[in-house]
């Protein structure tokens, strides 16, 4: 039965891909998702140290602000190929770099 769905599928040629001059850039190193029925949404989110929070012996942030920088919101099919396409492209950082770090237990 899947093979059935796969092959009654319409397919898509892209031509070209154009991108704006000014395309927007963020740099995130958070992200948060909210989800309805319709649509799937993710905030991208900047964390940085609260200034005062910085142990000065270690250098480590007891404390945050969270900067949110944008949102995207998706169907839930474009979601999954997204949450597809990002798993692939951890795999291949993995094999080129290495294992990926573990988050603190407290992240």
């Amino acid at each position: 039965m899947p093979d059935e769905k796969k092959e009654n599928q319409p397919t898509v040629r892209l031509e070209k891909l154009f991108s704006p001059t000014s395309l927007p850039t963020f740099y995130a190193n958070n992200a948060r998702v909210a989800v309805s029925f319709h649509d799937i949404r993710v905030y991208f989110v900047e964390a940085r140290p609260a200034p005062a929070s910085l142990e000065e012996s270690a250098g480590v942030p007891s404390s945050a602000n969270l900067f949110e920088l944008c949102s995207v919101i998706m169907s839930p099919e474009c979601a999954q190929a997204l949450a597809q396409g990002l798993a692939k492209a951890a795999d291949t950082y993995q094999e080129k770099f290495g294992k990926l770090r573990t988050p603190p237990p407290d992240m």
